[in-house]
């Protein structure tokens, strides 16, 4: 009686185990933070000289870009907000390639060094398809020269339509590098003149 009783026991046991592995295999669990993917990110020019989110610009320079935005195949109607424009760190050496902001400064005051507009401040994505917005940056004349590290802050999506299983929003950053380099003295005008005297932009 006590070996059946043993057997039953241990034939539960394997059962358990055995059904535990085949849950595990055939339906792995899924990190609940795990954002889905509903739209991916790029930065092309408005001036000559953008490599890779790179872009140049001059002390006293005005500079656009094209923030676009794509949504997937999968992607129900969704709208983004672009929050902000950041200054991340700050390196007075002028090198391309070492954007590694390791030690960089990071205590620079940003409406001393630029002022920025977003046009327009939100975008609405169809299903795979994208839409654009266009970033204005305007640099103080007597912006110190070297890289920037900047950061474009995409504020949490919303949905436009029923969500369903894609119901997980999340804020992303698109980063940006700046390249300042010095401008003669006969093209300089006022700080004020040229920083505050476009209309729209902000300060950070």
């Amino acid at each position: 009686m006590n070996r059946q009783f043993y057997a039953i026991i241990l034939i539960i046991l394997i059962l358990i185990v055995v059904l535990g592995l085949a849950h595990f295999i055939f339906f792995p669990s899924k990190p609940a933070s795990t954002p889905i993917a509903l739209y991916s990110s790029s930065i092309s020019p408005q001036n000559i000289g953008l490599i890779s989110n790179v872009f140049n610009s001059t002390q006293g320079g005005t500079e656009q870009l094209a923030l676009t935005l794509t949504s997937t195949m999968y992607s129900p109607q969704i709208e983004i907000p672009i929050e902000n424009l950041k200054l991340i760190a700050y390196n007075s050496t002028i090198d391309y390639n070492n954007w590694d902001t390791s030690g960089w400064n990071t205590s620079l005051v940003q409406v001393n060094v630029f002022n920025y507009s977003f046009s327009p401040s939100q975008l609405t994505l169809q299903p795979n398809t994208p839409n654009s917005a266009i970033i204005t940056i305007k640099l103080a004349t007597n912006a110190p020269t070297g890289r920037y590290a900047l950061e474009i802050n995409l504020g949490k999506l919303k949905f436009l339509s029923p969500p369903g299983k894609y119901d997980l929003s999340y804020a992303e950053g698109v980063w940006l590098g700046m390249i300042v380099t010095p401008r003669s003295n006969s093209n300089m005008v006022p700080f004020g003149a040229g920083l505050f005297g476009v209309a729209g932009l902000r300060s950070g």
